[in-house]
């Protein structure tokens, strides 16, 4: 069980969720538009934020994310997305980064994640199917195609859903 910590800066409360229950300054990232400033990523039980010491907050649910992956000798995080168009975020922590932190972050990911698939559509592209599941546990399809999809894959994509949906339980 995760347990909240005090110390946190105050600018890290969410509205509607309070603090975090685990977060850590980051290091190299920039607001668009202005000077360095203090960045901090920050962990709640349903979702992660990347907050600044000004207030400006992204907010992401944990299946918003495809994965993360954490590079101890170079403290890199790097966190990918999903949807292909949202950039991937890569974030440097200091030396002693926060395991906890680090923990619940690879933990809520795959958790969001209920089982997968992968297939070749009949046009060459390669299609990834997900199970996921948002914060209030209700559970939904992804599928991810590496390109345009083209009518010849419908039939494949339908048959994708539909496995996956079985593999899950959920109706249809």
């Amino acid at each position: 069980m995760f347990w909240k910590r005090n110390n946190y800066p105050r600018f890290l409360h969410h509205p509607s969720a309070g603090m975090p229950t685990a977060a850590q300054q980051v290091f190299g990232l920039e607001a668009e538009g202005s000077t360095a400033e203090e960045t901090w990523i920050a962990a709640w039980p349903t979702f992660l934020s990347i907050v600044t010491a000004t207030g400006d907050r992204q907010d992401y649910e944990w299946f918003e994310f495809e994965s993360a992956a954490w590079d101890q000798e170079s403290r890199l995080l790097s966190l990918t997305f999903v949807d292909s168009s949202q950039q991937n975020r890569e974030l440097h922590l200091p030396e002693r980064a926060d395991e906890v932190l680090l923990t619940m972050i690879h933990e809520r990911i795959e958790r969001s994640i209920v089982c997968r698939s992968s297939a070749v559509l009949p046009s060459g592209a390669h299609a990834r199917g997900q199970i996921r599941r948002k914060s209030d546990e209700t559970l939904f399809v992804q599928l991810i195609v590496d390109s345009q999809p083209l009518q010849s894959d419908a039939v494949a994509l339908r048959k994708m859903e539909s496995e996956l949906r079985d593999m899950a339980g959920m109706s249809i």
